[in-house]
C-alpha cells in the first residue's frame, strides 16, 4: 500500500494508491472495503494528523480537518463519510441519527425496486453492498464513541430506539446471513428472491422502529 495515516495516538492505517484501485474491478472492489475499515477508525479516533507516502517518500503533515478532507477527495475518494462522533448536543445526535436511518432506508427501497423490476445482475452487487455497510459501521461507531463519552445517552429510551434502529440490518437473516453478508456471496450464490426478502424485512422493520422512536418522543 501506498499511503499509511498516522493518527493522534500513534497509531496507523494504510491505504492503497491509484495506481493501485484503478487497475482492476477486484482491486477497486477492495480499496472500496478497506475505505469502510478507514472511516470507522476516523470516526472513533479524529482524522489522522498526517500521511507518509511511500512512492514519493514524503510526510504530508495536515494543520486543519479541512486539509485532509481536501487530500482525502483527490487522492482516496470524493464520497467519504467520517460520522458523527463529534457530536455533543443531543438534539443533534438524535437528528443526525434520523437522517441516517432515513438514507439507509432509502437505499434499501431503492434496491428494492431494482430487484424487482429487473433480473438480478450480480455484477451491479459485486463485493457487496459497501455503501449500505459503510453506513451501517459508521453510524454504529459513532454512537459507541458518544456513549463511551456521556455515559447517561444509553439511559434515554429515546437513544435505545435508536440504537435498535441501526441494528436491524445486522440481525435479520435468511441461511445464516445478514443483508451485507449476503450481498457479499459468490454471483452464484447471490438469490435474487432472497435478497428481496431481505429488503423487505429489513424496510418494515426500520418503518415500525421509527414509528416507535417518534412514539417515545411524544
Amino acid at each position: 500500500m501506498r499511503y499509511k495515516a498516522i493518527f493522534k495516538d500513534k497509531s496507523h492505517y494504510s491505504l492503497f494508491g491509484e495506481e493501485y484501485f484503478t487497475d482492476k474491478r477486484v482491486f477497486w472492489a477492495s480499496h472500496q472495503s478497506n475505505l469502510i475499515g478507514f472511516s470507522s477508525n476516523v470516526c472513533k479516533k479524529g482524522r489522522p494528523i498526517k500521511i507518509l507516502d511511500s512512492v514519493n517518500q514524503n510526510e504530508i503533515l495536515f494543520s486543519s480537518d479541512k486539509e485532509f478532507d481536501d487530500w482525502y477527495t483527490k487522492n482516496q475518494s470524493r464520497d467519504f463519510d467520517f460520522g458523527f462522533s463529534d457530536l455533543t448536543n443531543e438534539s443533534e445526535i438524535i437528528n443526525e441519527t434520523k437522517i441516517r436511518m432515513n438514507q439507509i432506508l432509502n437505499f434499501l427501497k431503492d434496491e428494492l425496486s431494482k430487484l424487482e423490476k429487473s433480473s438480478l445482475d450480480p455484477w451491479r452487487i459485486d463485493g457487496g453492498y459497501k455503501e449500505l455497510e459503510k453506513k451501517l459501521i459508521v453510524a454504529q461507531n459513532s454512537i459507541e464513541v458518544i456513549e463511551s463519552r456521556n455515559s447517561e445517552f444509553s439511559k434515554s429510551d429515546t437513544f435505545k430506539q435508536i440504537k435498535k434502529g441501526f441494528k436491524i440490518p445486522q440481525d435479520i437473516k435468511i441461511d445464516s446471513y445478514n443483508i451485507v453478508a449476503f450481498s457479499k456471496q459468490a454471483h452464484e450464490k447471490l438469490d435474487q428472491s432472497k435478497l428481496i426478502e431481505l429488503c423487505k424485512s429489513n424496510i418494515n422493520q426500520i418503518i415500525e422502529q421509527k414509528k416507535q422512536q417518534k412514539y417515545n418522543t411524544m
